[in-house]
């Protein structure tokens, strides 16, 4: 009988009221690599930060080898040792070789001289064992993101993990990334690591796990194994674009004309996007995203080039520009916590429209025409506990009030279940309609590639190839 590393026995953990986890019943067997798909996100990130850091149980156990590391009666106090996570939040340090993440970063490591010759011998000889074609004396800022999760394995498994949880990595299902680095999952499992490998994709999911446990409503109602496995299981649960997407028709006009240098002594980003069209920004590094954010806004001004959008200057407009931009998150990235719903709602055409503060009248035709749409949320105060999907209508309408030439999107189905992703695109598909061209910047390729009419993959600022969708 195999050893089980991993269990979680009737877990109920409860937040503002509502059971996230309940009597959530979880099993993972050493080297066994044990999918999750969560039909909905209830519970995906506290199961997570239970198998690490622990918290208070409304009910239940959780076991890891033959330890209880916690459990209503007695909670868990610290982290848990054995246990790591690989995401897309879980970074390395990019200004530190591959070797000095895996090796220096180490508890208790740094008491010691760091001599990188052996740091690096010591990375080689660990790659060489597992044919990983990654050299340790590499900047991880160099690394493609597949080398980059490639890398997170290797230091969870020096660290002495006997557990790895794998979440959302957003690499393009069944492509060669994907299947390198499932290719070191596999691995790893036959030396007895196990792994709780969570995504959205299924068939990310049937290419290299055991079983697949689905979640749903805080538990998991069904499980089954590879014997097993069949997508068609699995319909009702896909994102499916082609639902809400129509056809928009596109222009030669182009709302957005960018030839600006990332970075100081490289060649520079030339960029078109024409209007009606929708462009994905895909950064495989996932290096440039904030930077670019960060120049669009405004508060990063760029290295000689340009921007121009809507025939202007981005830098020369005085009032506020016929650009948007949404980013993920919309609760702790888009909105006034000390604003009603209405006036963040109203917050951007405002700039257009000073006297909408002293004319009620026109805040009142504001709410009148988009009710129908956010229905009783739109007189909330404070908006902030509100429902996801009441928040990204806030965010995405206010765009829609606005009328901006220009939305840029950014990772915008991140940490999002299926039926919030679908609402995102039939608001996505709003902005469309109503005129605006769309740059969504993404490092994940798999969603937003989906709506895209364009996918230009981008590496350390530069445009590596052209994917027409």
């Amino acid at each position: 009988m195999r050893k089980e590393v991993f269990r979680s026995d009737n877990v109920i953990f409860r937040s503002a009221g509502i059971n996230l986890l309940d009597n959530f019943n979880m099993h993972i067997f050493e080297g066994e690599v044990f999918g999750l798909f969560f039909a909905d996100n209830r519970g995906k990130n506290e199961l997570i930060r239970l198998a690490l850091e622990g918290g208070v149980l409304e009910y239940g156990s959780i076991f890891f080898g033959d330890r209880q590391i916690n459990s209503f009666l007695m909670p868990a106090q610290t982290r848990s040792a054995g246990i790591s996570l690989i995401s897309p939040a879980e970074l390395l340090l990019d200004e530190m070789t591959v070797a000095e993440n895996v090796f220096v970063m180490r508890k208790n490591f740094l008491k010691y001289v760091i001599n990188s010759g052996v740091i690096r011998s010591q990375f080689e000889r660990l790659a060489e064992e597992y044919e990983a074609d990654i050299n340790g004396g590499t900047l991880v800022r160099d690394l493609k993101t597949v080398d980059r999760y490639i890398v997170r394995l290797f230091k969870a498994v020096i660290e002495g993990s006997s557990l790895i949880i794998v979440k959302d990595i957003g690499l393009s299902p069944g492509g060669p990334d994907m299947e390198r680095f499932h290719n070191y999952v596999r691995r790893f499992a036959e030396t007895g690591v196990s792994f709780l490998y969570i995504s959205g994709d299924t068939s990310e999911l049937f290419s290299v796990c055991d079983r697949v446990g689905v979640a749903e409503r805080g538990g998991i109602v069904s499980t089954i194994g590879r014997e097993s496995f069949d997508e068609s299981r699995f319909r009702s649960y896909y994102f499916d674009p082609d639902k809400v997407k129509s056809n928009i028709e596109q222009g030669s006009y182009a709302v957005l004309d960018m030839k600006i240098a990332m970075s100081a002594g490289i060649p520079p980003l030339e960029l078109k996007v024409t209007e009606g069209e929708c462009v994905l920004l895909w950064d495989r590094s996932d290096t440039m995203i904030e930077k670019m954010v960060g120049i669009l806004s405004g508060e990063i001004k760029p290295v000689p080039g340009y921007i121009i959008v809507d025939d202007r200057e981005l830098f020369s407009y005085k009032g506020v520009p016929p650009l948007g931009i949404i980013r993920e998150a919309p609760a702790r990235n888009g909105v006034f916590s000390d604003l009603s719903y209405l006036d963040n709602l109203c917050m951007k055409v405002s700039h257009r429209m000073p006297e909408l503060w002293r004319k009620t009248s026109v805040k009142q035709n504001i709410r009148n025409e988009y009710y129908p749409i956010i229905g009783d949320d739109i007189d909330a105060l404070p908006p902030l506990s509100l429902p996801a999907e009441s928040m990204y209508n806030l965010v995405y309408l206010r765009e829609h009030i606005f009328g901006p030439k220009l939305v840029v999107l950014v990772r915008p189905f991140m940490d999002t279940d299926i039926k919030l992703k679908m609402h995102i695109l039939s608001l996505i598909e709003m902005l469309r309609k109503a005129g605006a061209a769309l740059l969504i910047l993404d490092s994940s390729v798999s969603e937003s590639s989906a709506i895209a009419d364009r996918t230009l993959s981008i590496k350390n600022g530069q445009i590596e190839r052209e994917i027409l969708s």
